[in-house]
Formats: C-alpha cells, structure tokens, sequence
C-alpha cells in the first residue's frame, strides 16, 4: 500500500492517560499511584525486575497470562486500601477460548483478554490445568472475586491481546485481532461512543482507544520496568464508571417480553422524552469503526404512563464536528426559498416556494447535540500532541462486508489479497473530531426498495424530483440522492428527499468537493 497517513495516531503516555483516562483518582502528581506501587513492591507482588507471576518462561501464553487477573485484583485490592474511593464494577479476566455473546449474527472473535462486569449470570469457568498452575502462582486466586463474570459484549470496558514473543508478526496479529474485536463490540452495541483496549508483546505493552473520529495508543512501554502506566490503566478500566468506559449514559439496554419471548430494545433520550426502538434498525452503518456509525430506528415514545402510541423515526450519528444539522440546513433552505417569494412578489409574480416546498421534506422535531452527565456535547477528543502512524503491516488488514441492514449481520472478509477500501486504509485526508447527533423525526417512510405499488413507485419518484427542483432553487445540492434517500409517506401519499445533511449551498461548493455518501465511513 501507498506510505500515506492514517486514522490510527500515537502519543505519550502521559497525554494518553490525561487524555481518555480522566479519573478523580488518578491525579497529576501521581501521589496515589505512587502509593499503591509503593505498597504492591511492600507486598512482593511487584519486584525490582516486574510482575513475578507474570514472566515469561512458560510453555504458551495462556499460562503465562492466566494470573493477569490475580495481578490485577491485588492492584485493586492495594488501590482501596490506598484511598481510592470509587467502586470496582470490572475485573480482568482472561478469555482465550471463549467468544462473546452478541445480539447480533456475525463473525466472531476470542479477545485473550477481557475487563468485564459481574451483573450476569454467565459463569467463565477456570479449567482445572489454569487452577493448578495458579496453584504455584505468587498471587493466590481470589475467592472473593471468583465466581460470576459477563462475557457478553456490552458488559466488556476493556480489550486485550497478549504474546509471548516481541517481534513484528506478533504485533500484526495483535494489531489485527483487537482491530476487529472492538470494531464487533462497537457494531453489535449501540450504546457504546469508544471501547479500550491493550496489547502485550512478551513486556512491549501498549494502551489504544477506539472511538468514532480516530484510533489511539500511547507509546510502547515495557510494562516490567515501567509499572505505572500499566497500574493506571487497570485503575481505570476497573473502577471507571460506565460513561467513562465508553458507554452511552443516555442509551440503555432493556430486556422486553413480547409474546411470550424476551427481546431487546434500547431507549434513547433526547431531553426529558425517552423512545423506545421497534425491531431491528431501519438503516445501519455502523459496521465501519471510525465513521458516522448511522444508526436509524423505528420508535415509540414512552411516558410515565407507558407508550404513548406515538411512533416517530430517531436517528443517531456521528458527524464531524463542524458539519451543519439537518434541521439547521432545512431552515436556510426555507428561508432562502421566503427570499425567492419576495422577489417574486416585488415583480408582481407571486409564488408560496417556501410553504410550497415543506411537503417535500422530512418534518425533523429534534436534532441536536447529545450530551453527558456533565451537560457537555459528545464530541471525540484528541491528545493535545500526537502523530499520525502506520499499523505494523499496512497493506493486510481485513475489510468488512456489511450484509443488508435489515439483517444487522457483519460478516468479515479475510484475505492478503483483498485490496483495503474501507477504516483500516491508510489515507491523506485530514482527521477531523466528531460530535454526536440525535434526530427526530415525525414521519415513518418507506423508501423506494420498499415500493411494491407501481403507482406509488411514479407519485415518489415525481415528488423526490419537485423537491430537487426547491433544493435547487434554493441554490443547494444534495450531494447523496440516491433511492435510499427517497422516501415515501404512505399516509400522505407524498415523497419526501432525506438525508438533506448532505447538501450544500453553491456558494460553499467547489470542483474539489468528493460527494457525501451516507453508506460509507465518512
């Protein structure tokens, strides 16, 4: 592949950890973690030379990273007893053999590592071979944490992959594994904005985060001689909370029964109104990793009362952080279209373009930011200092295939051969941070694809056209008009343009522009 830049960056450990791991606990100074390294070293968990329990020497690397959770709940334990107040709501626990429980049908992976809750009922078992070489670990096994673990996907907070040897075709293989079981994780669930990870190669270890705008991981370390980032790194996927592991704390998961069988939905919030989704999603992009990750749901609005009965279509994305709102855009379409009928009106030949046109279009009740806890926009953040870097093998990395929305299948396509198009390509274009958007909208359509009436087919297509022609006139282009984005209102028997968030005025245009398109990861 070309040597071109990509959306996988690198910075200091430092920057990293301030970055994505901002923690009460974990304080500049570093007095706490201090502390805890201070006592681990008292206790002989850590020595001069690293982790006992944790060196190389045994025959494969299941054994010897099977006490990677013994290491890490006695940081934990250390932790509490050195001041850190917050609750522990993750644990690590190694998982080389098992694959996640989704929701979706898809290609599977079987991370070696996985910080997980404990609110389910799936048990991870310890083979008796794990438990007798635990036997002779420094580190005795925990009773207190043994037990109850959740490998379902939307109870991970943290990623790994680990090696026995350093060397290049490790890193790719490492590189590659955790790529695609956080791009799994972040498709299957759609109450996650980013996903940690961490990669080990024999005592190389690095930390990455995967969001919607970029990938990140900090500098190589070895985790022997260098404790304290590892530390502050099992501090905070253990005791962070589930916002700042990368949930959505606006989005839940819910378990509904519906004739007699149990299924799942999700309710979003936009202010004070809770939706809660029906089926699967109507429209679905978000198998790319670093894209808008379009998620478009059917919705019923629920009240105190219940259901309203109200059934509107909500859209969550995550565009760039400076791209216009649907909403914003329609409005200056209105407006410029207002302007056209004044001037008309001034030369005696009154037209009613801006009410005219509104049929024409999607009424959109909401769009706006989605915010956090704190009353802050979602948006991606970066380091303040970073570069962009190339994967250790640029030119093999899987592609996705994603299968038809309605289907909400990913399937993986694996082969050296198969030309890279899509995230993981390495390309020139400038990284951009995102925000995260919601939509509202009231109408329920059905596009072209989902015409089966002829005549309704014509009276789409005639109406899709008429609204072109006030995009037009308002000076803007679509960008992105496509069958997908031509819809029907069955109760109005009206067509309707979508997606007009890809237009832009003519004035903004230039020949250089590359067009909008709603399926790929821009």
């Amino acid at each position: 592949m070309e040597d071109q830049t990509s959306i996988l960056i690198e910075c200091s450990n430092a920057n990293f950890i301030q970055t994505y791991f901002r923690r009460s606990f974990l304080d500049e100074s570093d007095t706490l973690v201090e502390s805890i390294e201070e006592k681990l070293r008292g206790d002989s968990i850590l020595l001069e030379n690293g982790w006992p329990d944790l060196r190389i020497g045994k025959e494969n690397e299941n054994d010897t990273f099977a006490p990677l959770s013994k290491v890490a709940s006695a940081v934990a334990k250390v932790a509490k007893s050195c001041g850190v107040k917050e609750e522990q709501n993750f644990w690590v626990v190694p998982t080389p053999t098992q694959a996640g429980m989704f929701d979706t049908a898809g290609y599977r992976h079987f991370p070696d590592v996985r910080c997980v809750s404990k609110d389910t009922k799936i048990q991870l078992r310890r083979s008796a071979r794990i438990a007798d070489k635990n036997a002779n670990n420094h580190i005795q096994p925990d009773e207190e944490n043994e037990g109850l673990f959740s490998h379902a996907a939307h109870n991970v907070s943290a990623l790994g992959e680990l090696k026995l040897r350093d060397a290049k075709a490790t890193a790719q293989d490492d590189e590659k594994k955790l790529l695609f079981a956080a791009n799994e994780i972040m498709y299957d669930d759609p109450t996650r904005r980013f996903i940690f990870g961490f990669t080990i190669e024999a005592t190389t270890t690095q930390i990455w985060l995967f969001c919607r705008s970029h990938i990140a991981k900090c500098k190589k370390f070895n985790y022997h001689k260098e404790p304290r980032p590892f530390i502050k790194f099992l501090l905070a996927v253990m005791f962070g909370s589930r916002e700042q592991l990368g949930w959505d704390p606006t989005v839940t998961r819910l378990s509904k029964t519906v004739n007699g069988s149990n299924i799942i939905v999700y309710e979003y919030k936009i202010g004070h109104r809770r939706f809660h989704t029906i089926g699967n999603p109507i429209s679905n992009s978000a198998h790319h990793l670093v894209s808008r990750a379009t998620r478009v749901w059917k919705v019923d609005e629920v009240t105190q009362a219940g259901p309203s009965g109200s059934t509107y279509v909500l859209t969550d994305v995550w565009p760039y952080k400076d791209a216009k709102l649907e909403k914003e855009i329609l409005v200056d379409i209105f407006e410029k279209l207002a302007k056209v009928d004044e001037e008309n009106r001034k030369i005696n030949t009154p037209t009613r373009h801006a009410e005219d046109a509104k049929p024409f279009f999607l009424t959109i009740l909401e769009d706006g930011p989605v915010t956090n806890t704190e009353g802050e926009n979602d948006v991606t953040v970066f380091p303040p200092n970073y570069q962009r870097v190339q994967w250790t093998d640029a030119r093999r990395l899987g592609a996705t295939r994603p299968s038809p929305p309605s289907s909400r299948r990913d399937d993986l396509v694996w082969s050296a051969d198969i030309p890279v198009h899509d995230l993981y390509k390495l390309d020139v274009r400038q990284l951009q941070g995102r925000k995260h958007v919601r939509r509202l909208v009231k109408e329920v359509c059905q596009s072209v694809y989902e015409l089966a009436d002829m005549l309704q087919f014509v009276k789409c297509m005639k109406d899709v056209l008429r609204g072109l022609f006030y995009l037009r006139l308002a000076g803007y282009v679509h960008r992105d008009i496509s069958p997908g984005n031509s819809l029907f209102y069955i109760e109005l028997n009206q067509g309707k343009v979508s997606d007009v968030e890809f237009g832009m005025h003519e004035s903004s245009c230039t020949v250089h522009d590359a067009s909008g398109n709603s399926q790929n990861a821009n």
